[in-house]
Order: C-alpha cells, then structure tokens, then sequence
C-alpha cells in the first residue's frame, strides 16, 4: 500500500485528468439518498464522484493521497454541494463514529488492501458506522479480463498471487483480483449478512461476471 500511494503521489495530475467522467456505477451509488444524508466517499481520490451526487447531502471524502485531495478540493469547490469536507487519511486506519453514516462508497479503493484479514476488519468498521438500514457499495476492478493476463501470471512468478502490479504511467500500484465468489466469501466473514453483487460496465449493467469491467458488491445493515 506504501507503493500504490507514493504511486498515486506521482501521477496524481495524469491520473485526475484520467477520471473526469462518471461511471454507470455512480447512478446506483445515489439511490435514494434523503436530504441530509452523512456520505462518505472512502478512497476518494480526487472526488469526481461527488460531482454526480444530489447537492443537498453531508460528503465527506477521505484518502491517503495529499496531491489527490489538493485536487479534490479544487473540484468540490466548483460543485453546488451544500456540505462537503475532505480529510487526509489511510483507509485501514481511520474510524468513525458509530451508527453515523447513510451511505459509504469505495470506488475502486478496497482492492488495493491486499490482505484479506485487514479488509476483513475494515468492513466490520463500516458496518459499525452505518446507521440502520445504511448501505454500503464497493467497486472493484475485474482482473480476470484477457488485458490483464500478464500481470496475473507475473503475481503468481513474484510469489505474490492475485496480488497485481498494474503501472499506470510508469509509477505501479497493487491490487487484489476477486472473483464473485472471493468477494462474498470475503464479506460473509464481516458483521454483514445482507450481501449482492453486480456486473457492469463504465456504461451499463450486465449479467456476467465475463462481460464486466467493475463488480459493485453491495452491503446492507
């Protein structure tokens, strides 16, 4: 993780750039969400999810990356957001009050926690400062496409399986490839009993896990 983030520090400029667009994803992510509602946008990077989100709830977006926040900030001050605030922060090692949140979101953050038993424990915090019937959605990338065929085979060289080394203008960040059932298995060790995933595109929702390019797993207390 100390790799993906000095990674994100370097090409956080590009990177940005690179995520300007909103994901089919985004509209699941804002299903009735009341006015008012605690949001927390964990891994925000720089934010852009905020821009799509209704303007009359309470964001708050934490990440690890100082240079993407710099970005965040420039970006929400553009947005009619009533309530908005950023906080520097590692995901596995922040804690919120309990019973505090309506909704939380890891846009395609989770899967750079690489030990299972650290996520594990994350989700259990989650569950904690969810308010009674909060959600919480995580997206994580489906590694198993034909594109990331070497990088698969180069975790199992490097000893390291299913943990990936994806460069993105040089700089190499990390993350753990789930299949639909790794990813249940995963949340059914966690405080949450009511777990569904979905399939999509950056475009659409799909029926196969074969056909995606984000798997969305949902979570409901």
């Amino acid at each position: 993780m100390d790799q993906t983030k000095k990674a994100y520090s370097l090409v956080a400029s590009d990177f940005g750039a690179s995520r300007a667009n909103p994901w089919f994803e985004f509209e699941i992510y804002k299903r009735n969400l009341k006015p008012g509602a605690k949001f927390l946008d964990l891994g925000c990077g720089n934010a852009r999810l905020a821009k799509f989100l209704p303007k009359n709830i309470d964001y708050l977006g934490v990440d690890s990356c100082k240079n993407l926040l710099n970005l965040a900030h420039k970006q929400l001050k553009d947005t009619n957001l009533y309530n908005w605030k950023l906080s520097l922060a590692c995901m596995t090692d922040v804690y919120f009050p309990k019973k505090y949140f309506h909704r939380i979101v890891m846009v395609a953050s989770y899967h750079h926690i690489l030990k299972s038993s650290e996520r594990v424990k994350l989700l259990n915090r989650l569950y904690d400062s969810l308010e009674d019937g909060g959600k919480v959605y995580i997206s994580v990338w489906n590694l198993f496409q034909k594109r990331y065929f070497w990088n698969m085979l180069k975790s199992f060289f490097c000893l390291r399986p299913l943990n990936l080394a994806i460069p993105f203008k040089g700089e190499v960040r990390f993350y753990h490839a789930f299949t639909p059932f790794s990813l249940k298995k995963e949340a059914r060790r966690s405080k949450f009993k009511k777990i569904k995933i979905s399939f999509v595109t950056h475009r659409e929702k799909v029926k196969s896990f074969w056909d995606c390019k984000n798997m969305v797993l949902k979570l409901e207390k």
